[in-house]
């Protein structure tokens, strides 16, 4: 991430369709809070459409931050650069598996993140989402 803005923006959001809260809608979405560089990143599942972590620890402007969204388990957990930042329960998760997703790097419903790069992107077997962020 190279900038901040005001109001609430998205970095990515992977879905079967809808913003929010219905099951499936937010598989994840990763949001940037206003005016800030601390993310804000939900997930959901059965009966829980919207469970949400806001790590912290906010990213450095201007370097690479390798982040790391995994629910396995029912374990719901959030790593920058191999560091836990995040972890809650989420009993009963949406398995993303054989279903047809929708992948936005950005939402119709909230601005685009500020000048963000998204440099790799993995969608894995075991519910787990890993990008980067970066120069």
């Amino acid at each position: 991430m190279h900038s901040t803005r005001g109001g609430w923006s998205n970095l990515l959001h992977v879905t079967k369709g809808g913003n929010c809260c219905g099951e499936g809608q937010r598989l994840p979405a990763i949001f940037v809070h206003s005016g800030s560089t601390k993310l804000h990143i939900c997930t959901g599942g059965q009966g829980a459409g919207n469970t949400c972590a806001n790590p912290p620890r906010a990213l450095t402007l201007n370097e690479v931050t390798r982040i790391v969204i995994r629910v396995d388990g029912g374990k719901y957990t959030v790593l920058y650069n191999d560091v836990q930042v995040h972890e809650s329960n989420l009993p009963r998760p949406t398995s993303m598996m054989g279903k047809e997703l929708q992948v936005l790097a950005s939402d119709s419903t909230h601005g685009a993140a500020p000048d963000a790069t998204v440099s790799y992107l993995s969608i894995a077997p075991l519910d787990e989402v890993v990008t980067a962020l970066g120069k």
